[in-house]
């Protein structure tokens, strides 16, 4: 089984995989393959020609400026995702045809369309946004950045029209935990739609 794990940044969606992970899924993570992904030379080329070097650091792609360039315009990041997101797709495929990792497999993507057409059913975790600014807060990304990234993500209305499961975060770990054992209980009782 293959579900397809996604929300906005900051709703806990990561909290959500871990929590997963320890009851035995096989984890895939698409900003870790995202991330790799940029010290690919043809990768790292691709996008250095795309922005131009304002985004090296040492030679390497600095997250932080590629990060700081794309939210504040749709257009760049339209074209980030249009170089990453077919390679991210491609990598997560590759994950899943890999032996002995398990039955149940679990992909964590802010992005639903990295999933879509693998994933056998799309849990969603949301949280308030006052408590998705907090957490954000935690990490260092300030409100201004955070609304940047909000406004670049879909709506919360765009993330429960695609969710067969959602998963309220905006209580404590254990009501986290709850939640999450109900969906895994509801899934296991009935058959994959793919």
């Amino acid at each position: 089984m293959i579900i397809g794990l996604t929300g906005p940044m900051g709703s806990g969606k990561t909290k959500a995989a871990q929590i997963l992970k320890e009851k035995g899924a096989y984890v895939i993570e698409a900003d870790k393959i995202a991330h790799d992904l940029l010290d690919v030379p043809q990768v790292l080329k691709k996008i250095v020609k795309a922005f131009g070097p304002v985004i090296l650091s040492n030679k390497k792609i600095d997250r932080k400026k590629l990060g700081d360039l794309v939210f504040n315009n749709p257009k760049k990041l339209k074209i980030l995702n249009g170089i990453l997101h077919p390679l991210i797709i491609k990598e997560i495929k590759k994950k899943i045809m890999i032996k002995d990792i398990g039955n149940w497999i679990v992909i964590d993507a802010a992005l639903p369309h990295l999933f879509q057409g693998i994933a056998h059913e799309v849990w969603v975790v949301l949280s308030s946004r006052e408590n998705r600014l907090k957490r954000l807060g935690k990490i260092g990304i300030d409100k201004k950045k955070a609304l940047k990234i909000f406004k670049a993500q879909p709506s919360v209305r765009d993330y429960k029209k695609i969710s067969d499961k959602v998963i309220i975060n905006d209580d404590d770990i254990m009501g986290l935990r709850k939640q999450i054992f109900t969906c895994e209980k509801s899934y296991q009782k009935q058959k994959p739609r793919i």
